[in-house]
Order: structure tokens, then sequence, then C-alpha cells
């Protein structure tokens, strides 16, 4: 008899445990151990990594190119040298941190590749190495941005995603030489929104 109920003891302790861990799983749900893939819209075309840290935190990093317009209009740009495009290498740093991820648990709703609203700090280097010009558009300088923002990811299928987002910050504009005339450096704030689609892989 003493057998039987330390059995059954240990089967209730068993499956009250189980039960347990799947509570604190669905209360506690987590972003993917690690997604990747490619993105085109803000600030042209990235490759990006981003990987866990913790249940609702990640790091994510990019690299890819960055698409400008030059025109004379323009207040940095302003040399007497044609209008014209340019693309510069950009290299990204931005920890994530996915504030909803239980409520969307809770709603049923699928947060498979981190599909979920995020606040971030987006830290972006544009290179003044590298660069690709249609035209002469002139020298163009290195950029620095360091912006908070608030964003959201979506999947669609499998494999496609979209994100938005929006944030106010610092930018940092690298001073430059052209036609003989100093440029000197320049700071203030940016306005900056992201709109980007992309295959995950």
């Amino acid at each position: 008899m003493k057998n039987k109920l330390l059995g059954l003891t240990l089967i209730a302790l068993l499956c009250a445990g189980k039960m347990n861990a799947q509570d604190t799983e669905q209360q506690d749900p987590s972003v993917e151990k690690e997604i990747k893939g490619v993105q085109i819209g803000d600030p042209g075309l990235v490759l990006y990594y981003e990987f866990k840290l913790a249940n609702q935190l990640t790091l994510r990093a990019e690299a890819g190119y960055a698409v400008g317009v030059k025109a004379n209009a323009d207040w940095f740009f302003d040399d007497g040298s044609e209008d014209g495009f340019f693309a510069l290498p950009a290299f990204t740093i931005e920890p994530r941190w996915y504030y909803n991820l239980g409520r969307r648990v809770r709603k049923g709703k699928d947060i498979t590749r981190n599909r979920a609203n995020y606040f971030s700090v987006t830290t972006t280097y544009y290179a003044d190495f590298g660069v690709i010009k249609i035209n002469d558009v002139g020298d163009v300088p290195s950029f620095l941005n360091i912006v908070p923002m608030w964003g959201m990811r979506r999947t669609l299928g499998k494999k496609f995603d979209y994100e938005l987002g929006a944030g106010i910050g610092y930018v940092y504009i690298g001073s430059y030489v052209h036609r003989g005339h100093v440029h000197k450096s320049e700071e203030g704030a940016i306005l900056l929104l992201r709109a980007r689609f992309g295959l995950g892989f």
C-alpha cells in the first residue's frame, strides 16, 4: 500500500511540475535563439543577425549599404558639385527589448521570429570609405546616429518579414574636404523613420 501511495505521489508531483513549467513558459515567453536575413528599406540594403540575450532581450547587428540622394539644396552638400545618387557602407548595433511577447501569447498571436513590438537603441555608423557614386556628387562625409526607437516586427509566412518604427536621437556628421574647402563636422538631432521588408534565412 505504501509503495502504491508513493508511486501516486510521485506521479502527482511530476504532473504538477510539468503543468507549472508549462504555465511559466506561457507567462514568460522567449525570443528566438537567433534570427538572420536580409532587408531592404531604411537605410538601404542590409544583412542582419539577431541573437537572444534574455527572454525579452536581443542584440542585433547589421551591415549593408545606405542609399542617398544629393542635391545642391542639401544643407551639407552645397558645394557646387553635381546632383546624383550615392551609397555608403552602414554598420549597426542595436539592443532590443521585445516588451509585449507575453500579451501576444495570451491573445493567441504568433511570436515566431520575434514577431512583436520593441524598444531599442540603434547606433549606426555610415562610413566614408567604399562609397558608390553616380555623377560627381563630391565627397561624402561619415555619419554616426544614436537613436532610441520604438518599432514593430511582423512576419508574412515563414520567410518574409517587415518592420516599422520611429525615433528621435543624435547625429554626428564628420568633417571632409572638397575642392580645397574644408567642411567642418556638425551635430544635432535626427528623426529616424524605419520601414523595411525582408527575407529570413
